[in-house]
């Protein structure tokens, strides 16, 4: 699955860009008043390097028994992370759980695209390995937007 912008898939990448924009303030704002809940913002995890991704990727596709997956470097210039064939490329700013995990659900995911499977998954692994808290985060960014989760 190439991961780059379409008509149709605008809107999840819209909702995953107001998500990472929470992580990120994630220290300037511990605390996210959202959808009547406040809830603690949790922790992305920055990779410093492809080996540190990959050996993420290994813990994740054992944990919900997925093929494995190799991860490559992306081009320095590269504009998206791409998962396909069972080999994730990620350029240097894709080097972020947020975005490894969107490349996991497309490789998790029984369908190609954005869909509703696909969304199911991206919040089943991100309520995983981020926590509940995120999840809902996730959620409700792909709610206003009108995204549809499984």
């Amino acid at each position: 699955m190439v991961c780059k912008p379409k008509a149709a898939d605008k809107t999840v990448y819209d909702a995953e860009f107001s998500f990472r924009r929470i992580l990120e303030n994630q220290y300037e704002v511990p605390l996210l008043k959202i959808a009547g809940s406040t809830v603690r913002v949790s922790r992305e995890r920055k990779f410093g390097d492809i080996e540190s991704a990959q050996n993420y990727c290994n813990l994740m596709t054992k944990k919900f028994n997925l093929s494995p997956v190799e991860v490559v470097k992306g081009s320095s210039d590269g504009r998206y992370a791409t998962m396909g064939g069972g080999v994730m490329t990620l350029p240097p700013f894709a080097l972020r759980e947020s975005v490894v995990l969107h490349e996991l659900a497309h490789h998790y995911s029984t369908v190609s695209g954005h869909g509703e499977m696909f969304t199911a998954k991206f919040v089943e692994l991100v309520h995983y390995a981020m926590g509940a808290e995120a999840a809902f985060i996730l959620r409700v960014s792909f709610y206003e937007m009108g995204v549809k989760v499984a």
